[in-house]
């Protein structure tokens, strides 16, 4: 016999500009912050270059993009890879992936732009400590009085996010670690990116918290990876992939297979990655995730099947967890899930977990691993006594 109590969540769907929240407050900067508007972006798009200087701290400096219109528009958090830099990444990424959709973004520019080479920890690359200060002085700015004062508050506080590529997904690996940086976010998105600690004559790009690191990542994270990266390689993206699987975090994987390590660099993109992009922030930000409505019947015998109802679980597969056990539905779509209950299954959360991107895309990977979680549902397992 089987006893279930269940919360019925609601939705909270909305469109980028269509309901203002009661942000978050803005800070006050402990340093000077200085700013000059770019002439040099397209006009769809306002640009500022920034400088913040902290006594006793190196100058962070870097550029700021808002799109047309008043805001208030979520913003990301934007970090660069190797040879890049932030001009660079602000254009590309900023304006011409991001502020179309209505995101406005910062890109601070770390340490391994123009293509150092990061021979051993002195060249701070990739998820250093000084880019990961950095990439938090970064989020600082962006919210901030003094920015506010100077060209506006037309940044979401309440929908803040992060994106890195390359070296710089490997800052924002370590940097949502810290829950000073991470508290503040709604979700994070890297490619290219894994956990590196290599040596012996090769390139150095260190994630200096490793894998014990990655295990206190609590925000959702989506990583896209090419199976043929020459660069950071596919095992040290997996290494990530399987500690937050592992660990029951709120994640997605999609590989390229068919790619190497540019899949989010210029002409090179692959076509799906920046929607795949945009649509996990989407669910995170409107909250059009999965969501559990309802089970029945309320009383089933083991191996019976249990039917969920429910919205935003997507037309494509995906899968339930109870506790530990991963369940594989019998029947899914986007309003109803049916499932048998394994012979030895305890109680515990159930979680429908629904991957969300360009799923139909020819070149990635099939299944996607991971996905967009709901909330967890309590399910009481009862011993059947005769």
């Amino acid at each position: 016999m089987i006893l279930f109590c269940t919360r019925v969540f609601t939705a909270l769907i909305f469109l980028f500009g269509s309901l203002t929240l009661s942000a978050a407050p803005l800070t006050t900067l402990d340093g000077d912050l200085t700013l000059s508007a770019r002439s040099d972006f397209p006009d769809t798009v306002e640009a500022w270059d920034f400088i913040y200087s902290e006594e006793g701290e190196e100058q962070v400096h870097g550029v700021v993009v808002k799109p047309t219109g008043d805001g208030p528009f979520p913003a990301i958090v934007l970090a660069h890879g190797k040879g890049g830099d932030a001009k660079g990444f602000a254009r590309e990424k900023g304006v011409e992936w991001f502020a179309e959709s209505g995101y406005a973004s910062i890109s601070p520019e770390l340490t391994h732009a123009g293509g150092v080479y990061c021979t051993d920890e002195s060249n701070h690359c990739g998820g250093d400590p000084v880019n990961v200060r950095r990439l938090m002085d970064a989020l600082d700015v962006l919210t901030s009085i003094q920015l506010a004062d100077e060209i506006g508050a037309f940044v979401d506080t309440e929908r803040l996010l992060t994106y890195g590529n390359s070296l710089g997904a490997l800052t924002v690996i370590e940097s949502i670690e810290r829950s000073a940086f991470s508290d503040r976010l709604v979700a994070a998105a890297i490619s290219a990116g894994g956990v590196v600690r290599r040596s012996g004559g090769e390139l150095m790009y260190m994630t200096p918290s490793g894998l014990d690191g990655v295990k206190r990542i609590e925000l959702p994270l989506l990583q896209l990876h090419g199976r043929g990266d020459d660069v950071i390689y596919a095992r040290e993206a997996a290494t990530v992939t399987d500690t937050l699987v592992s660990g029951r975090k709120r994640h997605q994987m999609v590989w390229y297979p068919e790619h190497g390590h540019n899949i989010a660099r210029g002409m090179l993109t692959s076509p799906s990655v920046e929607q795949f992009i945009e649509e996990w922030f989407a669910e995170y930000l409107n909250g059009t995730g999965p969501v559990v409505l309802s089970m029945a019947p309320d009383v089933v015998i083991t191996g019976d099947p249990i039917t969920i109802v429910g919205t935003g679980f997507g037309d494509e597969p995906g899968y339930l967890t109870l506790g530990k056990t991963r369940l594989n539905p019998l029947f899914w779509s986007d309003t109803q899930i049916e499932f048998n209950l394994p012979a030895n299954a305890g109680s515990g959360e159930l979680i429908v977990t629904a991957p969300v991107g360009p799923l139909d895309d020819e070149y990635i990977e099939q299944p996607v691993t991971g996905g967009v979680q709901s909330d967890p549902v309590y399910l009481q397992v009862d011993e059947i006594i005769n």
